[in-house]
């Protein structure tokens, strides 16, 4: 259910605005467009990026530890693949479970 309407108020800086001057809203709004302007929505989002980008740093630092290896070999395979050869055979390393440490003198 679309309202055809020529004006809008901006929810984050209050002004009259033009329908072209929002973007068009995915969700179920009965105009179809988002309640900020295009301008006011930028900065929105400029803003929302800048907070969050160290978070986001850390969170894909400590991925990247933990998946040092799948991403060594997504590396290896995407050159040979750009370069049009196929990589070559890796042995697969068998990881060492994680046993406890029993000291000698407590192993019987």
């Amino acid at each position: 259910m679309l309202i055809s309407i020529e004006n809008k108020v901006c929810s984050c800086c209050k002004e009259s605005k033009t329908v072209d001057q929002f973007r068009k809203a995915a969700n179920n709004k009965k105009d179809g467009l988002f309640n900020f302007c295009i301008p006011c929505q930028d900065t929105y989002n400029r803003d929302l990026y800048q907070r969050k980008k160290d978070k986001r740093k850390k969170q894909v630092e400590l991925w990247n530890l933990e998946h040092h290896e799948e991403t060594k070999i997504y590396k290896i395979n995407s050159y040979y693949k750009k370069i049009g050869k196929k990589p070559p055979k890796r042995k697969k390393i068998n990881p060492i479970p994680d046993a406890p440490y029993i000291p000698p003198e407590l192993n019987f």
